[in-house]
């Protein structure tokens, strides 16, 4: 999140209202292919992500029903209210300065990206303290959930995997690492 030399974020959009946001969106897409747009993702890598997501979504309601009410509650005695975390992710966005692209020069001088840091330490800080029990709790009972996924979509998998490979990703050491993921039970 933090901006730094060479990057081009768009502090303007943080700050537009919906309907610019659509527009801005719209142009963008009016530009882009079917093939700029999948051009980082093995095929149906998105479609596995959204429904992954469902999945996901349904065990954090179910194991962790109050999850939202606490997290929000949480935040604020932080010192960092938020809604949500895409909320938080939003807040910590707008404290950084804007950022001007008339002419090169390194952004981590601004006027108040010191500030803007030490708030986004701090909303991290939150975020880790406020999700840490849920989220073992939620994980825990995903589990059930994930194996069920994997092997109803496990063709899909391995051509996501095989994707991947393609793209010289070394598939086995990502799972090496993904297999020794241990939860705190």
């Amino acid at each position: 999140m933090r901006a730094q030399e060479g990057e081009f974020p768009q502090p303007t959009l943080a700050r537009a209202d919906d309907a610019t946001n659509a527009a801005f969106g719209e142009g963008l897409n009016a530009c882009a292919t079917g093939e700029v747009q999948d051009a980082g993702n093995p095929p149906r890598q998105e479609v596995l992500d959204g429904q992954l997501v469902v999945v996901l979504a349904t065990v954090q309601q179910t194991a962790t029903p109050t999850l939202e009410a606490a997290y929000k509650t949480c935040l604020a005695t932080k010192g960092t209210p938020a809604n949500n975390l895409s909320d938080l992710h939003n807040k910590v966005g707008l404290k950084y300065p804007p950022v001007s692209f008339e002419q090169p020069w390194d952004p981590t001088l601004l006027d108040g990206r010191d500030e803007a840091v030490a708030f986004e330490r701090r909303a991290a800080a939150a975020d880790a303290t406020c999700r840490a029990g849920a989220v073992d709790t939620a994980l825990i009972a995903a589990q059930p959930a994930l194996l069920l996924f994997l092997s109803q979509n496990a063709a899909k998998v391995a051509s996501v995997e095989d994707g991947w490979a393609q793209a010289g990703a070394d598939v086995p050491a990502l799972r090496a690492r993904a297999a020794q993921f241990q939860l705190r039970t």
